[in-house]
């Protein structure tokens, strides 16, 4: 969930979902999050954020530190927060070539009026990071 909110919205979020969630219940996520040492002034890191966001269906991109302090701030108590054991790398490649199958496909049925136009502006907007 964390890579659809603003940073600005976090705090909400986790306080809605500590909200719902039954007394004592657990929550458990793994998402992409910016990695402690990412730069947004450092344009290679800028130019590799805006090359892999779209692949990974997200449109924001928060620290751990700050997802962490937002589920603190709502009630939770975080057990654990670490980094991937598993390398990213192969994985993202992979995801933008089929990400880009798909949004053909989707452009295609469009073209045809199988699916309606907003799919395809759905596809293009995770493509484009949600911009």
């Amino acid at each position: 969930v964390w890579p659809f909110f603003k940073p600005e919205e976090l705090d909400f979020t986790a306080k809605e979902m500590f909200r719902v969630l039954k007394p004592g219940a657990k929550y458990t996520c793994g998402e992409y999050l910016l990695a402690p040492a990412f730069d947004w002034k450092n344009e290679e890191h800028f130019a590799l954020h805006k090359l892999f966001l779209p692949t990974l269906a997200a449109t924001q991109s928060n620290y751990p530190a700050d997802v962490t302090a937002a589920l603190e701030r709502a009630g939770f108590e975080v057990v654990e927060s670490a980094p991937s054991r598993a390398p990213a790398w192969p994985l993202t490649d992979q995801k933008t070539d089929l990400f880009l199958v798909f949004r053909q496909v989707i452009i295609f049925l469009t073209s045809i009026g199988v699916t309606p136009v907003w799919t395809e502006v759905l596809v293009n907007n995770l493509l484009l990071g949600g911009q």
